[in-house]
């Protein structure tokens, strides 16, 4: 059984945990850079003038796709699957291999999906010259992005279909057939980037990080969450490993971004719920593994991280581990807690994770965005995190 009620509840007292940001915020004009990875409310409505008015980009927010009958269409049969994912890792590590090397070494100009015998596309195409990039980011296309309306219509705002276009030629229905890409780009913020280096930025971090931690301890927020935890933790499959996708760099010049640092402190804080529930119930008490995966993620941000959990005490019950796409998918069974509350909706996870669990147990709990996780529901629009699929996953749990 997955505490699904619990989980919602745990998303919740992050929303309420935002209160505490005011009280968090460090002003340092000389780093405000923070990213923004927000995403439109699911809540959002709007009446058919009101959508006219908008931009054609905008617009693709509100339009609603049956996705039922697209499911249908192509036997139900999953999007997403291991072997893809493993592939997508091999092709990765090999890309990342080849940027290492010097420019005349350098051997890689493009990779192919082949989505038959005989049918093959690119998902990468080295438009670089002698620049070698920075940085690869893996693009997944939402459900919805797979539709052929919407590759129509809207494809062109589509930045995985956008990248499929720029790499290949090919028609758009072998565009839509293309589970992945991959970006790449040689532009970096280096102040940012650097940060690590600067004594005094560091000093300052550390000093705000302790306040965060302190605030955090002595907040209803968190007496709230670690009840929910720990009533979760009862019901939920013993958990060896928490996975956490997109919790953000830990910025403290901007209110927005205090939530990460609030949402570090709430993965550290289950580790306790969890050493204290093992404990009780005489289970083995063997170091659960805490992944993190987050492409925004810095060297400054993984020693604060690092820090964090070693200053929350979870050195003893837990091991801390940076990944990159899609090795924390990879890594996501059944025993594995899966955090991603927040995550931009461009990032299709749910829909992912239930491509994998679709013909066995699942992940043992998430904390995650509001679903409708409605089975009887056929239309979705592009910023839905569900989907028919993630509905049947976790009905049938």
């Amino acid at each position: 059984m997955r505490p699904v009620n619990k989980i919602q509840q745990a998303t919740n007292v992050f929303d309420v945990s935002a209160g505490l940001q005011q009280d968090l915020s460090i002003e340092d004009d000389d780093h405000s850079n923070a990213r923004d990875t927000s995403y439109p409310s699911d809540t959002t409505t709007a009446s058919s003038d009101d959508i006219e008015q908008l931009s054609e980009d905008d617009q693709m927010f509100f339009e609603f796709y049956d996705l039922v009958v697209n499911e249908e269409q192509n036997s139900s049969a999953p999007v997403f699957s291991r072997v893809l994912l493993e592939s997508i890792c091999d092709q990765k590590r090999t890309l990342v291999r080849d940027f290492d090397l010097e420019d005349e070494e350098r051997t890689i100009r493009h990779l192919e999906y082949h989505f038959s015998s005989v049918e093959v596309t690119k998902v990468w195409q080295d438009y670089h010259k002698e620049d070698v990039p920075e940085w690869l980011l893996v693009r997944y296309p939402a459900r919805v992005e797979l539709i052929h309306e919407f590759h129509s219509r809207f494809g062109k705002y589509s930045r995985h279909i956008q990248l499929l276009q720029k790499y290949s030629d090919l028609d758009s229905v072998t565009h839509l057939l293309t589970p992945y890409s991959f970006e790449s780009s040689n532009s970096f913020n280096y102040i940012l980037l650097e940060e690590h280096k600067d004594p005094g930025v560091m000093k300052a971090y550390h000093v705000a990080l302790k306040i965060a931690m302190a605030i955090w301890l002595e907040s209803d927020a968190r007496d709230q969450f670690q009840m929910i935890m720990s009533a979760a933790a009862i019901i939920s499959n013993p958990i060896k490993r928490i996975v956490c996708f997109g919790l953000g760099q830990i910025q403290f010049t901007d209110n927005a971004w205090n939530g990460s640092v609030l949402q570090h402190l709430a993965v550290f804080t289950v580790i306790k719920v969890l050493e204290t529930r093992y404990k009780e119930s005489g289970l083995d008490n063997r170091p659960i593994d805490i992944l993190f995966q987050d492409p925004s993620y810095e060297k400054k941000d993984w020693i604060l991280v690092r820090e964090l959990h070693r200053a929350m005490g979870c050195g003893e019950i837990s091991k801390v581990y940076s990944v990159t796409d899609p090795e924390g998918l990879l890594a996501v069974d059944t025993n594995t807690f899966v955090v991603t509350a927040f995550l931009p909706f461009k990032v299709p996870l749910m829909q992912i994770v239930a491509d994998l669990f679709a013909s066995s147990s699942g992940p043992a709990a998430f904390i995650c965005d509001k679903m409708a996780l409605d089975t009887t529901k056929w239309y979705y629009k592009l910023h839905d995190r569900d989907s028919p699929a993630v509905a049947r996953f976790f009905a049938q749990r």
